[in-house]
């Protein structure tokens, strides 16, 4: 009794003092921890983890302002690309190759259908590959058998023209034979001489436009089948402008996971405002890995196709440029060379 009237005692006076906290029992110390529920919930937690993971993806893919894929340019203008090339080290030399062609069928069943014979490649962005893409064009519809200039509208380069020059070509055996006669080779590049501006005309500020361009659309389609024009991007230049008017067809190149979805709609309504006879696109360095699954199986068998098959495949024929004459070659080199 003693000691619970202590107790007791002791109770009202902790109860009765000014503190706020009060020690009531202390804690015992437990017989054994407590078991881990990361087992228990581990089996929860991981489809839960993943399902977040794969939602992110979808949400950053999908608010990615970047274009990726033909379909994303499919998605912003409503029409699907002319061309699609891949990236450097993506797919084998072959297949690169066989994208150029496809991309030059286009333009080859332009010109022939449609009547069309000046070509304006620019783009959204700097250092999109413009100039590789026209240098490469142009081969591929030398090779189809039409006759290609390509200017570049800054004047930093001259006039390049290509021209497919085959053995079974009869003016170029004769002309091997005889190296005075006739060859089958493209016509001398226009000089690049400035035009004369009087003082008094335009102001000393303005700087015209280089005449080779101006003779493109006037003199250059009647020696020519195609006359392609690397222009500079089409957001930050006029004269891009001023030739995208003139010319049967402008090509827009973009480049994947580059050029933003904003920036090509705004592209395409500068096009719209200009009134372009013609209009189509090209998406360059698409990364394999970014295509559709049947794509990718496409590519893979057309190399694996290609490893088989390459001691058995035809050589193209590879146009040269202006003053790479086969004249100044040893014939029979030449013909060495040469695939019969």
């Amino acid at each position: 009794y003693t000691q619970v009237d202590n107790r007791i005692s002791d109770l009202e006076l902790e109860s009765s003092s000014p503190g706020s906290v009060h020690l009531f029992s202390a804690a015992m110390r437990p017989f054994a921890p407590e078991p881990s529920k990361v087992r228990m919930l581990s089996p929860l937690l991981l489809p839960i983890a993943l399902l977040l993971g794969m939602m992110a993806a979808v949400i950053f893919d999908f608010l990615d302002p970047h274009i990726y894929t033909s379909e994303d340019i499919e998605g912003v203008l409503g029409f699907a690309p002319i061309g699609s090339l891949f990236a450097n080290g993506d797919v084998t030399q072959l297949m690169f190759d066989e994208c150029v062609l496809r991309l030059a069928a286009a333009v080859d069943h332009s010109a022939r259908l449609a009547g069309v014979h000046t070509f304006v490649m620019t783009s959204t962005d700097a250092q999109a590959g413009t100039t590789t893409t026209v240098e490469n064009l142009a081969y591929a519809l030398a090779s189809l058998g039409s006759k290609v200039i390509t200017i570049d509208s800054c004047g930093n380069a001259n006039p390049v023209a290509y021209v497919a020059v085959g053995l079974n070509d009869t003016n170029y055996q004769t002309s091997l034979s005889h190296p005075t006669a006739s060859l089958r080779q493209p016509t001398t590049a226009p000089s690049l001489h400035t035009p004369t501006v009087n003082a008094h005309t335009l102001p000393g500020r303005v700087t015209p436009l280089p005449s080779f361009v101006n003779n493109a659309f006037k003199n250059l389609t009647n020696d020519y089948d195609v006359v392609l024009i690397d222009a500079a991007p089409l957001l930050s230049s006029a004269e891009t402008e001023y030739l995208a008017r003139c010319a049967d067809v402008t090509i827009l190149l973009t480049c994947a996971g580059k050029t933003t979805k904003a920036k090509l709609l705004r592209a395409a309504r500068l096009l719209e405002r200009l009134d372009v006879p013609g209009t189509a696109t090209v998406i360059n360095k698409v990364s394999l890995l970014r295509v559709d699954k049947s794509i990718r199986n496409d590519v893979r068998e057309f190399e694996e196709r290609s490893e088989t098959t390459t001691s058995h495949l035809k050589t193209r024929f590879h146009p040269y440029r202006v003053g790479e004459s086969p004249l100044n070659q040893n014939p029979e080199q030449t013909v060495s060379q040469r695939a019969v």
